[in-house]
């Protein structure tokens, strides 16, 4: 073997030694950024999927679909009252729990329909707090 193919040679394994390392540092990013934006539903999803590149592809088919939507922030006075109403339903929970339970599902199901656009299905509303659109606390 002549100098020049060696070299030819040596610099094709370089370059697709660099492309493998590349991949995988981009997958670990990713893989890190949706942990963090997922939190517990990442683990969860890796469970019942059984493979994390499942889970996560998964996981980045729902980012997509939401980006799809119209989600708007709450104006201030809807985040006003959606924080008042959920703090009232707090207090509420030591006196009557199931009540509490009921109006929380009631209060936690209405907030997609600020978010979402009004010809909204129930499976918008799924997919946006599935992906973290909803504030987890207000």
């Amino acid at each position: 073997m002549d100098t020049k193919t060696l070299v030819a040679i040596l610099m094709a394994v370089v370059v697709v030694a660099l492309v493998v390392f590349v991949f995988a540092i981009e997958r670990k990013r990713r893989s890190q950024r949706l942990k963090e934006r997922f939190g517990p539903e990442y683990d969860q999803l890796v469970k019942e999927q059984g493979d994390p590149r499942r889970a996560e592809a998964v996981l980045a088919d729902r980012e997509k679909r939401v980006e799809k939507l119209s989600i708007r922030d709450l104006s201030r006075d809807d985040r006003r009252r959606y924080a008042e109403e959920w703090a009232n339903v707090q207090k509420r929970f030591v006196d009557d729990p199931a009540m509490a339970v009921s109006e929380a599902d009631s209060l936690v199901t209405s907030a997609p329909d600020l978010y979402t656009p009004r010809e909204g299905t129930g499976h918008y509303r799924g997919v946006a707090t599935s992906a973290g659109v909803l504030p987890v606390a207000f």
